[in-house]
């Protein structure tokens, strides 16, 4: 299989005017790339001999990049739409290619709400989706403290994050899962998670970084 990956924001806006910036500017900001971009690039892609594309995070974030993650079940209005990626998938299927996402489930946006939550209330349901310190620290994403790393051996965490495997199989009927920092989250819960998305697509695709 040979997989061609996006960098969703980097990659095409839709508009030929709009994408030479994205050529030839560099920044932390938005540049504007999106799943519209991708779709009218599709069968460009295709022809070069592409059997799948590996898109970059497109839940709703805090950034460009798309790792720091606000919600796991929407996707990143920048980015586009849930009729958006429906058109994608569709017209990937189409073409016999292949529609993998890329999965963070290691950590979060410290401004995720349920995170938000956590670290203000010590009786919230969610504390024990994180893993606090003396004075409110917390474990982190390689101690960036912008990316709070979940707790997957609590069972609330866990069952939210399986759920969100679950989604966009269901929904969207995309065909396998880049995992983030796949050596973060502990092997039982990786065993879990492929069994969940297997039951449901017996032939999901994983890429494990």
């Amino acid at each position: 299989m040979r997989v061609y990956q996006i960098f969703v924001d980097r990659f095409s806006t839709g508009s030929n005017n709009k994408d030479y910036k994205l050529r030839y500017k560099t920044s932390k900001n938005r540049l504007g790339g999106n799943i519209s971009g991708i779709i009218n690039k599709l069968d460009y892609i295709h022809s070069l001999g592409f059997d799948a594309i590996w898109l970059t995070p497109i839940f709703k974030a805090d950034s460009y990049h798309g790792y720091g993650v606000l919600d796991h079940f929407s996707i990143d209005p920048h980015m586009g739409n849930d009729h958006d990626l429906s058109t994608l998938v569709n017209k990937a299927h189409k073409l016999g290619m292949r529609v993998i996402l890329d999965f963070v489930a290691n950590h979060v946006s410290y401004k995720n709400e349920i995170f938000r939550e956590a670290s203000i209330d010590k009786n919230s349901e969610y504390r024990d989706w994180f893993t606090f310190y003396k004075n409110n620290d917390y474990l982190s994403f390689l101690n960036f403290k912008s990316l709070p790393k979940i707790n997957l051996e609590n069972s609330g965490a866990r069952n939210y994050m399986l759920n969100a495997a679950s989604y966009w199989i269901d929904k969207f009927d995309i065909d396998g899962y880049r995992l983030d920092h796949a050596i973060g989250p502990s092997k039982g819960f990786w065993i879990e998670f492929i069994s969940v998305c297997r039951n449901m697509k017996s032939d999901f695709i994983f890429l494990p970084e």
